[in-house]
This record gives structure tokens, C-alpha cells and sequence, in this order.
């Protein structure tokens, strides 16, 4: 199960990192991913499925949030990541920078429409996202154009 998580993940991020490089929309969406985050480094690096197990199966275990409801805290009003590994951490930011990438192009078919609210805010929200992770704090302006 959990080398569909990491298919999932690589998947998600090669086609986020591509619609960054090449200013596309992305493929993908953080939202569709319906899997749990990366949140304990132990259990993605378990070397085998026993050892796997028995993180799981130890009383103390939680289970890890949803991927999307991850993406979702860290989009919220108080900017920031909840606690994950640095696997998660990084899945996010590809998961923000996805984010601002079906949004920007959004802004592109939607310019010149009046009514069209979200024009504009969204980068302050991505921004503040992404500035609370400490990555990508130093975009240039027109990075978002």
C-alpha cells in the first residue's frame, strides 16, 4: 500500500515541478490526491513491511491526515504546515506551488472578466503559504504574471 503512496506522491510531483518549469497548468491537482500525508519519516522508511506493521499496530499510533487536508491548513488563515516529516513538508510545497499554478491559469482565462473576485487574491494567499514554509519567500514579481 505504501509504494502506491510513493507512486501517487512522484507522479504529483514530476508533473507539479513540470507545469512550474514550463508555466502550464498542472495535470494533477493537490486536492484529487485522496491518500494520507508523509507524516512519520519511520514508517516511509521502514525497511520492511513487518517493521511497517508493527509502527502501525503499536497503541500509541495515529494516523497521519489526509494529503488534501493538509494542502488545506497550510492554504488557511494562520499560513503555516501542521507538524509532518520533510518528505511531507516538500509534497506540500509541490502541492502550493500546483495550487498556484491551476489558479494562474485560471487568471489568464478569466482576465478582463468583471465580477471575477479571486483575481489577485490568491497570489497573497499562495505567497504567504509558501513564505511560511520558509521556501520560495524570495519570488520575483513576475514569477506570478
Amino acid at each position: 500500500m505504501i509504494d502506491h503512496y510513493r507512486c501517487a506522491f512522484a507522479s504529483f510531483t514530476i508533473d507539479a515541478e513540470h507545469a512550474l518549469i514550463f508555466c502550464h497548468p498542472p495535470a494533477l491537482s493537490g486536492f484529487q490526491l485522496r491518500i494520507l500525508s508523509p507524516w512519520d519519516e519511520s514508517e516511509w522508511t521502514s525497511p520492511t513491511a513487518e517493521s511497517w506493521q508493527g509502527l502501525r499496530s503499536h497503541p500509541s499510533y495515529v494516523p497521519p491526515p489526509s494529503f488534501a487536508s493538509t494542502l488545506k491548513a497550510s492554504l488557511g488563515p494562520s499560513g503555516g504546515q501542521p507538524h509532518s516529516s520533510a518528505l511531507g513538508s516538500s509534497i506540500v510545497l509541490y502541492g502550493l506551488t500546483s495550487v498556484m499554478g491551476d489558479l494562474r491559469s485560471k487568471d489568464k482565462v478569466m482576465m478582463g472578466m468583471e465580477g471575477f473576485a479571486v483575481e489577485g487574491r490568491w497570489k497573497q494567499i499562495i505567497g504567504k503559504a509558501l513564505g511560511a514554509s520558509g521556501s520560495f519567500s524570495d519570488l520575483s514579481p513576475h514569477y506570478w504574471d
